[in-house]
């Protein structure tokens, strides 16, 4: 069972402890770095929408499922990437990384981020955020 971190704040987000802050590897900040504790299974869904994960055990509240892997890249090289596949094969699994949402300067397409697992993703590429329920 994880533990209270020991040398930093409890928040209500992921912040990971590191070698250098003097945790070890029980400590409650380091989620990501412990990896895939729940069993996950990709399934072919009922209503012909495609691939998606479920659990195979209850998930305990607040649980960690798994990281979203990807490639980054600007916006601009993922609308050429999408150009440049065939007409039914232009599926992408992108996340925007950078919204600068909170500011009023708008962010241009060569230098907005954003995580793409079409080529180099994980389990979590199925995952369809519309059906994402977040259990605090």
């Amino acid at each position: 069972m994880p533990e209270e971190c020991k040398g930093h704040l409890v928040r209500k987000f992921i912040k990971e402890c590191w070698r250098k802050c003097g945790c070890d590897m029980q400590c409650g900040n380091r989620v990501v770095q412990r990896g895939l504790r729940c069993k996950l299974q990709v399934f072919l869904t009922q209503e012909g929408k495609g691939w998606g994960i479920r659990t195979l055990e209850d998930l305990p509240k607040g649980c960690f499922v798994c990281e979203y892997v990807g490639e980054i890249l600007t916006n601009a090289e993922l609308y050429e990437r999408v150009l440049h596949k065939s007409s039914k094969d232009r599926h992408t699994y992108p996340v925007t990384l950078d919204a600068d949402w909170g500011s009023e300067r708008v962010l241009k397409d060569d230098e907005a981020l954003c995580l793409d697992a079409t080529y180099n993703g994980n389990i979590a590429r199925f995952i369809n955020h519309r059906y994402i329920l977040f259990i605090f």
